[in-house]
């Protein structure tokens, strides 16, 4: 930290601690009337004007308002709000199903920094999380209907409502008084995919009580979304796309540097039908004594791969109209299914003037579930023995002859099952509190003190989990001779006895005759993998039995509980003093107390690793922390010669955690207005993130990940110390001939994974400057341009799975380095296992500018428009990660874009409303701009990787129209993505981290009906 933050961050402690400025609406209401509070009821309505916070707070605000959500056929709000330039389209309904645990979740995640440096608030409090030791909240389990508006802000918020808002944060403002009836049903389907259908129904009710003392109002909620995979959405998406190498590539290497000589004709080139041929669904294998590849067809026969077929063929892939084998792709989900009820109650009640009671109390429940690919053999294979009793004769004998005694088959298990996810989340919050004014030493007060209890469960089921002792148990079937039979010493394992010929487990037959019973892949079976074994037919694909089926899957099922216990106590005054005419000086200071704790337990055998699933270990932890904040208003100037007004504000907070200790956050504001139509503004800061439950405790637990493998001789090339490098470490690791290797890295490799005890905070620094025009000669018409920069230092981050492998082998000095440590290879070659910890080693930088307009125009006769535009340009957003001495830069690449944004216009004539949304995305890189053009920790560019290294620019236009009928119902027709814009085919589905940002729908009509009465 430099000289400077420490002094600034000194002095706004002294000053006094952090939250927001409360304001009394009566004290607000009369200094208006008197001319003095002009500025603070601007954040509100100044006359007939609406002004949003976007143009009177001193840091960037973003705010979406209600009408905006419902005129999308959207049914979260993780799927709304992630369309935003703000926010990254990590999770969505779109992808959420890429990670166990997070299908149908809504984790915001603001600047791209991650979703546990975004804080969500709800009416300034905090809510409580909904992935289960992370401090990451579900977004998707909060309906729309209490919505009043939506406010997302940079800055060092972390001074204001304390750790994870490093990024800034997500606030939603409820409406707290509401009287009526207001009845509400919709239903959309998509036009290419007619049996994707959206569905949402809501009652929201109030009324005022006990003579307007009180008000109360409950709202009841239905949403729904069918899942959509890509073998159902069917068009596009049947013809997967690629990248193969290119035949005609001609590159060199330098034999001095051992880097390549590019010639300018790309390296890989984009093909259609691009699907795996060396593992089938009913089982490819090698043997050189049989011609080489080879693969089961349904009916048990043998027929060799057709390469003479393929016009482009690339290791494990081929291409082209002739390519035969497996798309994984037409497997994957394009959309979650979703299902959702929610309750959720406000109330106020005046005790008397000054005292004012308020509760919340909410409910949602929670169903999501996505089907995901079948389980699979690559490495290991799974074995069949030449005496298998589900063999052919005749190709037992081709065996026989051969001297061939196994087959190891390379397979996806479609006739075992889908495996498919089903998510349950049921979340429980409940808000307290007082609050109101009392006078003291000539001033009015303002106060609140609360109490918000949040408590989250999830049950998690995954079926067609394969157990893998039962799998290699019931594979390994034989048929039993008469010779078997007279040696069996114990009979009681074949409970309706057992004939000659009779098809049985070998593992049963050994245990039955007393030997060791092994498994086909050599190792010992355990009882309940010898018990009860039901053969199964692996050789070609539908012919495994039910039972067997039944034997071989199990469903696994994982329970995880959070808890998050907050109080607090604020008090405040915005009419402290005014020492010299520029205006009263405002402060507040407050405390805070708060809980979390999190558990979760997983199925026995998943724990255990026992299952094709991955073996995730329980989480049990909690952190506690208190913390005393406060914040200060200074007016500085004011009615002087290019200083209509000049105000400084400055908050800070002190947090003692029971994990980390004690911590400091602090965050200096100013707002400077020059003359009646400018305002600048600024804001800088320094705000931490505690490490959550899980970076602290979560046991090792196993993942899967998809890699490239520095040592195959596709990738030899990529070392950023040169091919001669890579070669000579590769050799080392055990790898014969790295020039021939081909690398089991189709397929995903285990990856071990848990917490750090010994983490510490990370920090953000952060300044925004910017400013509001609002000219005087054109009437209703606010334009902002925002700065803002974010650099996270001493981040939390585990080291990336790629580079520990590239680091390992792209060292100068060999294999003995901490990242060939945490990487397991079998005897050929192959990765068995990676592993990965988080550190406090890295950093986070972020910057950019925010573009906003807002401007109503009165057309008379015409009616009223209200347009608004909504851009940020990203100037950076890099990603250095010392640990692993590599830089990461992500502006433009996938995900990314430079520039993104919005334009909207409403309309409204009477009982007449239209609208209309333009989205614009920036064109992005396929590919990582070090690779394309080099880089400091990349002096080997490769210019010519590829023939398609970006996905052009896309803009989606939603149209929408409604109309008020006399008796209080109105109708809402919208169309999103008007001219059918769905995802670029060299995406394939969209639905990864960063593909997401398109859509894979397409156009979307949407109904929906409201009675307010």
């Amino acid at each position: 930290m430099s000289e400077k933050h420490r002094w600034l961050k000194l002095g706004a402690t002294a000053l006094t601690l952090s939250t927001f400025m409360l304001v009394n609406p009566a004290l607000a209401q009369d200094d208006a009337e008197d001319g003095e509070a002009a500025e603070l009821e601007r954040v509100e309505v100044t006359g007939s004007r609406i002004k949003r916070p976007e143009f009177t707070s001193p840091a960037p605000v973003t705010t979406i308002t209600a009408e905006e959500i419902s005129q999308t056929g959207l049914i979260t709000l993780g799927d709304l709000l992630s369309e935003l330039p703000q926010l990254s389209s990590t999770f969505t309904t779109q992808n959420s199903g890429r990670f166990i645990g997070t299908v149908g979740g809504g984790f915001l995640n603001l600047r791209g920094l991650g979703t546990d440096r975004t804080l969500v608030l709800i009416n300034g409090r905090r809510h409580v999380a909904g992935s289960i030791g992370d401090a990451s909240v579900d977004i998707n389990s909060i309906p729309t209907d209490l919505i009043e508006r939506i406010e997302i802000s940079t800055g060092a918020q972390s001074a204001v409502y304390g750790a994870d808002a490093v990024a800034g944060t997500v606030n939603i403002i409820l409406r707290d008084n509401f009287s009526g009836v207001r009845a509400r049903a919709s239903a959309g389907v998509s036009d290419r995919v007619n049996d994707f259908r959206r569905y949402s129904a809501a009652i929201t009710a109030g009324n005022d009580f006990i003579g307007g003392r009180g008000n109360a109002v409950v709202s009841i909620g239905w949403d729904r979304q069918s899942l959509l995979t890509a073998e159902e959405a069917g068009g596009r998406f049947n013809t997967p796309f690629g990248f193969v190498t290119n035949p005609e590539d001609g590159d060199t290497i330098d034999p001095d540097t051992g880097f390549q000589i590019d010639d300018g004709i790309p390296d890989d080139i984009l093909v259609p039908n691009v699907r795996n041929w060396f593992i089938r669904e009913g089982g490819a294998f090698f043997n050189g004594d049989l011609g080489g590849w080879n693969f089961f067809n349904p009916d048990g026969t043998i027929s060799p791969v057709p390469f003479g077929d393929f016009e482009f063929l690339d290791g494990g892939v081929c291409g082209g109209a002739n390519c035969v084998g497996l798309d994984l792709t037409s497997f994957q989900p394009l959309q979650v299914g979703f299902e959702r009820f929610t309750f959720d109650t406000l109330m106020t009640y005046d005790f008397n003037d000054n005292v004012q009671g308020y509760a919340e109390v909410r409910y949602a429940n929670v169903d999501a579930n996505q089907q995901g690919q079948a389980s699979f053999d690559n490495v290991p294979q799974a074995p069949i023995f030449a005496d298998n009793a589900f063999l052919r004769e005749d190709v037992r004998q081709t065996l026989q002859d051969a001297g061939i005694t196994q087959l190891n088959l390379r397979r996806f298990n479609t006739d075992l099952g889908f495996r498919e996810e089903f998510t349950n989340r049921q979340t429980a919050r409940g808000v307290v509190g007082l609050r109101g004014a009392f006078e003291g030493f000539g001033r009015t007060f303002d106060y609140d003190l609360f109490a918000n209890y949040g408590r989250t469960t999830v049950e998690r089921v995954n079926e067609n989990n394969r157990i893998d002792e039962t799998w290699f148990a019931a594979i390994d079937a034989v048929a039993v001779s008469q010779e078997d039979i007279d040696n069996i010493v114990d009979g009681s394992f074949f409970a309706g006895g057992i004939s000659a010929g009779d098809i049985v487990c070998r593992s049963t037959l050994l245990a039955a005759q007393g030997q060791t019973p092994l498994l086909a892949n050599g190792a010992v079976a355990p009882d309940f993998a010898v018990n009860d074994c039901v053969p199964a037919n692996i050789i070609g694909n539908g012919n495994i039995s039910q039972a067997a089926i039944d034997f071989i899957n199990s469903t696994a099922v994982a329970t995880g509980e959070v808890e998050q216990f907050q109080t607090g106590f604020n008090v405040g005054s915005s009419d402290l003093v005014d020492l010299w005419g520029a205006g009263p000086i405002g402060a507040l200071v407050g405390f805070e107390y708060r809980n979390e704790d999190a558990r979760a337990t997983e199925d026995s055998l998943s724990a255990l690793g026992n299952t094709f699933f991955n073996a995730l270990a329980a989480v049990d932890g909690s952190f506690d922390v208190t913390e005393y904040y406060g914040e200060i208003v200074i007016p500085v100037l004011r009615d002087l010669p290019l200083i209509q007004s000049f105000q400084i504000e400055a908050a800070g907070r002190i947090s003692d955690y029971s994990t980390i200790g004690s911590v400091e956050t602090w965050e200096g504001r100013f707002s400077w207005q020059p003359i009646n139509d400018i305002t600048v503004r600024g804001t800088i800061g320094q705000s931490v993130r505690a490490p959550t439950i899980n970076d602290l405790f979560s046991p090792a637990g196993e993942n899967f990940n998809i890699v490239n493998d520095p040592c195959d001789f596709e990738n030899l090339d990529a070392g950023r110390n040169g091919r001669v490098v890579r070669i000579q470490n590769c050799q080392a690791l055990g790898i014969a001939d790295p020039e021939t290797f081909d690398s089991n890295d189709e397929q995903s490799i285990p990856l071990l994974s848990g917490g750090n005890p010994n983490l510490n905070e990370e920090e953000s620094d952060v300044w925004t400057i910017g400013f509001v025009w609002s000219p005087s000669f054109v009437r209703n018409l606010d334009i902002s341009v925002d700065l803002w920069d974010i650099e996270i230092s001493s981040a939390i981050a585990a080291t990336g799975s790629q580079t520990i492998l590239n680091r390992c082998v792209d060292d100068l000095n060999g294999i003995n380095n901490q990242f060939c440590a945490l990487v397991d290879r079998d005897g050929v070659g192959n990765i068995v296992e990676l592993r990965q910890f988080p550190l406090n080693l890295n950093e986070f930088l972020s910057r950019g500018v925010d573009f906003g307009i807002s401007y109503i125009y009165n057309a008379g006769d015409w009616g009223t428009f209200n347009f608004r535009t909504n851009a940020q340009y990203l100037d950076q957003r890099t990603f250095i990660l010392n640990s692993e001495d590599n830089v990461d830069l992500d502006v433009g690449e996938l995900g990314d874009p430079e520039w993104e944004g919005s334009f909207n216009v409403n309309w409204t004539r009477g009982n007449w409303g239209a609208f209309a949304q333009v989205r614009v995305i920036d064109e992005q890189l396929l590919v990582d701009q070090s690779t394309l053009f080099g880089s400091a920790t990349n002096p080997d560019p490769n210019p010519d990787i590829q023939d398609v290294t970006t996905v052009d620019t896309q803009v989606y236009v939603d149209l929408g129209v409604n109309h008020t009928f006399p008796f209080g119902l109105t109708a809402q027709l919208a169309v999103d993505n008007v001219f059918d814009n769905i995802c670029p085919r060299v995406l394939n589905e969209c639905d990864g981290g960063g593909s997401a940002i398109f859509d894979n729908v397409g156009r979307f009509y949407n109904l929906e009906l409201s009675w307010n009465f």
